[in-house]
C-alpha cells in the first residue's frame, strides 16, 4: 500500500448505505473494496474454507456441486448462537485474508479507498 494511502471504513448493517457513500467515493476517484462481495467470494470458492466448514457442520452444507448450501448453513447456525459463534471463528479469517489483499491491490490503484463492511466483519479487521 502507498505510503500516503487513506482509508475509510464503512460498517453498519445492511441497507445502511454503505454501497451508496462507496459508489459516491468511487465516482471521486477513490478505489472501493466490498467485503459483502469477498465474503460471499470467500464462501463460494474457498475450498479450504468450505471444507473446515463442511468438518464443522457436516457435508449436509454442501450442495452436490460442492458449493455451500447458504439455507442448510442458515438453517444450522441462525438458531443456534453457539454454532453461529463457531461459524465467524471459522470463516472470518479467511475473510479477513481476502479483504487484506484486496485493500493492498486497491492502495497500488488510488490515494483513498474505502471498504465495506459488515459489523461483524469489522470487529475483526
Amino acid at each position: 500500500m502507498k505510503q500516503n494511502t487513506v482509508v475509510i471504513g464503512l460498517t453498519g448493517q445492511t441497507g445502511a448505505g454503505k454501497s451508496t457513500v462507496g459508489e459516491s467515493l468511487l465516482r471521486r476517484g477513490a478505489a472501493w473494496v466490498d467485503a459483502d462481495l469477498i465474503a460471499h467470494d470467500v464462501a463460494d470458492n474457498e475450498k479450504v474454507c468450505l471444507a473446515d466448514l463442511a468438518l464443522e457442520f457436516t457435508i449436509d452444507i454442501l450442495n452436490v456441486d460442492g458449493t455451500l448450501n447458504r439455507k442448510k448453513l442458515a438453517d444450522i447456525v441462525f438458531h443456534d448462537k453457539a454454532k453461529l459463534r463457531r461459524l465467524n471463528e471459522i470463516i472470518f479469517p479467511y475473510i479477513i485474508r481476502a479483504i487484506e489483499a484486496e485493500l493492498a491491490r486497491a492502495g497500488r490503484r488510488a490515494p483513498l479507498y474505502c471498504a465495506g463492511c459488515p459489523d461483524p466483519v469489522r470487529e475483526r479487521l
